[in-house]
């Protein structure tokens, strides 16, 4: 029986063998105990057959922040590979989330072979081989378990096998990623696949595109190996009513959740108005966004679809947008190559978080600088400090053009009246497809617009193709022609 709160949405198949018990009895040793909630999450995790196979080969948990969601999918790696001697990829979106996971598996296996100051030592004791080098991460056990930890990318762990893979952070993962990734489990020693999908709802723009899908089928008609756990509201409300935060947060009500971290989260995101109210809804209490736009959008999926071409250019002048979100959370960088026949094409080549500074942006723009025309960055205090890097690394000065808010409004209006009249192709990026097709009107001075989010969609990568489309034409500066005296 479930345990108070109740999730909104719980999909498992009927079973009568389960490891769960054991997994709690090994976290006890390892001075992690688990709550009601996990150990009734771990019991369908862990259910098998009379032969041993896992009944759920896709177990997703879309669960808000400060729940504990992280210690059931560490729970589940430690027995997996101390218990049953498997092999587990650990896959996390951002190389912080990595790095903490690691930390907290070392904690429990200690940080290499006969580590004299390993906390657990019975555990320490399993380990055969720590590998920490970076991007190589790895614990080996002498069961012949083993957990490996990698950072997602395009091409991340090709050449591994692994019985289960853990995707933590599932809302950031995309299709490309889960292709270089999925197939390592297909020959995995064991012969018992199985993966892992933990995260929170999917939030506005981002390039994910593999959680929301697997929560629609568990809505909908889910396959009989799915299994689904889902706390969260069904619309914002009051985010600041603290009563309704255990009813989606299941570690409040065992007293174990920092409430006093969720207070401090709602104050600040409360503070950065609608986006921010938006933004606490979804990370901590569990909003999805409805499937139907509460606002009809300034372009049309229709208008947008009908652009997409197959294939992007590869001749022509090329220019870059990069647009800083206005909280400064995000930055954007769009290319736009104008075709020798004067048709721009236009797509994302970046959208990060600005947890790592401007420097990679810098990085990015300098490696390009011998192709591009120029680079148009826009952003408050971020795109100045852009520019100020920029202009340190001796750019040149007609590469990088910070505009106006006259300049912000004829690239957005330019953007418009391209997609209105069928002068400009894109190929079809998911993500740049919803940010464009979610996105309406904002005043820029008296006459201008520029794009802000519908329903909490961040208008960057829309204003960054703005950007890019103004720039080509905007920018006279000709990569190729070189200066006779420097």
């Amino acid at each position: 029986m479930h345990t108070f709160p109740p999730p909104v949405l719980h999909v498992a198949q009927s079973y009568e063998l389960s490891h769960g018990a054991r997994v709690a009895a090994m976290m006890e040793m390892a001075g992690m105990p688990l709550l009601r909630w996990q150990k009734d999450m771990l019991n369908d995790w862990s259910a098998v057959d009379n032969a041993g196979k896992f009944i759920h080969r896709r177990c997703g948990a879309s669960i808000p922040r400060q729940a504990g969601k992280s210690s059931d999918a560490i729970a589940w790696v430690t027995y997996l590979a101390a218990g049953l001697g498997m092999s587990v990829l650990y896959t996390a979106h951002n190389y912080s989330t990595t790095c903490e996971m690691l930390r907290r598996f070392r904690k429990i296996f200690g940080k290499k072979a006969n580590d004299p100051n390993a906390e657990f030592p019975k555990f320490n004791r399993l380990v055969k081989h720590c590998e920490n080098k970076t991007a190589q991460e790895a614990i080996f056990l002498k069961n012949g378990g083993r957990i490996h930890f990698s950072t997602r990318t395009k091409s991340a762990s090709l050449g591994y096998s692994f019985d289960v893979i853990v995707y933590d952070e599932a809302q950031e993962l995309t299709v490309e990623q889960m292709q270089a990734i999925a197939p390592t489990s297909s020959s995995g020693e064991a012969h018992n696949a199985q993966q892992i999908f933990i995260g929170t709802p999917h939030r506005p723009g981002s390039f994910g595109d593999m959680f929301a899908p697997m929560r629609s089928e568990a809505h909908g008609a889910p396959g009989d190996d799915l299994c689904w756990w889902e706390w969260g509201v069904p619309e914002i409300g009051d985010v600041t009513d603290e009563s309704r935060w255990a009813e989606v947060n299941p570690s409040i009500e065992e007293g174990v959740a920092d409430v006093e971290a969720i207070r401090l989260n709602c104050r600040m995101f409360v503070n950065k108005g609608e986006d921010g109210i938006l933004a606490f809804a979804q990370e901590f209490l569990g909003y999805w966004l409805p499937d139907n736009m509460s606002e009809p959008p300034e372009i049309s999926s229709d208008e947008w679809g009908a652009l997409a071409v197959g294939e992007p250019p590869t001749e022509g002048r090329l220019a870059f947008g990069i647009k800083f979100a206005l909280d400064g959370s995000t930055v954007a960088i769009a290319a736009c190559r104008q075709r020798p026949d004067g048709l721009p094409h236009v797509e994302v080549a970046r959208y990060r978080s600005m947890s790592e500074g401007v420097t990679w942006v810098a990085d990015f723009c300098e490696a390009r600088v011998d192709t591009a025309c120029g680079f148009v960055v826009d952003g408050g205090g971020n795109g100045r400090d852009l520019c100020d890097e920029l202009r340190s690394r001796r750019m040149p000065r007609n590469a990088v053009v910070a505009p106006g808010a006259a300049d912000v409004a004829a690239s957005c209006a330019g953007l418009l009246s391209a997609v209105r009249e069928g002068r400009l192709t894109h190929f079809g990026q998911p993500a740049l497809d919803w940010c464009v097709t979610h996105v309406k009107k904002r005043k820029i001075g008296r006459t201008g617009y520029g794009y802000e989010g519908i329903d909490g969609t961040d208008p960057s990568m829309v204003e960054a193709v703005a950007l890019a489309l103004w720039g080509v034409r905007a920018i006279k500066r000709d990569p190729n022609r070189r200066a006779l005296v420097r």
